[in-house]
């Protein structure tokens, strides 16, 4: 067994799951920033150790999309079949103890994730996949300077 430095930068490989979670709740934080909370059963098991970690978010568009779900495998060739759009996003937020997991979207027009989050009211569904990993980064620096877009704002807040 290797063990790892907990006192230097490390990455740690997750098995990628997917799942798929129903929204709970939608929260307007801006008028261009959206947050929805999502949960269920299937988020058991969740982890993200890494404040910049990502999770795909898929965005199925049709009846064949939404069926090629059952045997979606993330990371696969691209001769699997119909695969619906995805789209990387930071995981704002998690709770295991209520499964639930908080994103963060910039509504900005256009594009499979900004529409859906548009939309987006409880009891509709969404299917993520991941992380696939964690760059670990341990709390050991004096400061910290910290840059990025609206769309850079989950993973500074974490």
């Amino acid at each position: 067994m290797t063990e790892v430095n907990t006192q230097a930068i490390h990455r740690v490989m997750h098995e990628i799951k997917r799942r798929r979670l129903q929204v709970l709740r939608v929260v307007d934080l801006t008028p261009r920033m959206r947050r929805i909370t999502v949960g269920g059963p299937e988020l058991a098991g969740f982890i993200s150790l890494g404040t910049d970690d990502h999770v795909k978010l898929l965005f199925p568009q049709n009846a064949e999309e939404l069926a090629a779900l059952d045997s979606f495998a993330p990371g696969a060739s691209k001769d699997q079949g119909p695969k619906p759009a995805m789209r990387d996003y930071t995981p704002r937020r998690y709770d295991l103890d209520r499964l639930e997991l908080d994103i963060d979207f910039v509504l900005h027009g256009d594009g499979p994730a900004s529409t859906w989050a548009e939309q987006a009211q409880p009891g509709q569904f969404l299917h993520i996949a991941g992380p696939r990993g964690s760059m670990v980064v341990p709390d050991i620096f004096d400061s910290y300077l910290l840059i990025g877009d609206e769309t850079a704002l989950p993973a500074i807040a974490r």
